[in-house]
């Protein structure tokens, strides 16, 4: 089934520190289902890599590795302004989640 997926769980994809086993699950499940992500996922995960290589967690060549590897995922770009999909979101973000929850929207388990 489809998901939406938020960029703290693609980060544990790519950063030991972040990585948990719903990151490694929800990287698992990307091999089978879809996911669903609003236009900012772009630029937010660019500015994870941006940052983590300014930070010397990934180099140049790993950050475009990882986006070459996000590109092959099938992972949707949402560029409605008002999205209503009606999909579980995958996210690490507590705040989020509740905030998901507390608006009807469900949430991945295991985070």
């Amino acid at each position: 089934m489809p998901f939406v997926l938020d960029n703290s769980v693609v980060s544990g994809c790519f950063l030991a520190d972040q990585a948990t086993l719903h990151t490694q699950g929800i990287a698992q499940r990307l091999l089978d289902d879809a996911a669903w992500v609003p236009a900012i996922w772009e630029l937010e995960t660019t500015n994870v890599l941006r940052s983590a290589c300014l930070r010397q967690r990934l180099d140049a060549q790993r950050a475009l590795q990882v986006l070459a590897h996000l590109a092959q995922l099938p992972i949707e770009v949402d560029r409605h302004p008002v999205p209503r999909s009606e999909l579980p979101l995958a996210t690490r973000d507590k705040a989020l989640a509740a905030a998901a929850l507390a608006a009807g929207v469900g949430v991945v388990p295991g985070g």
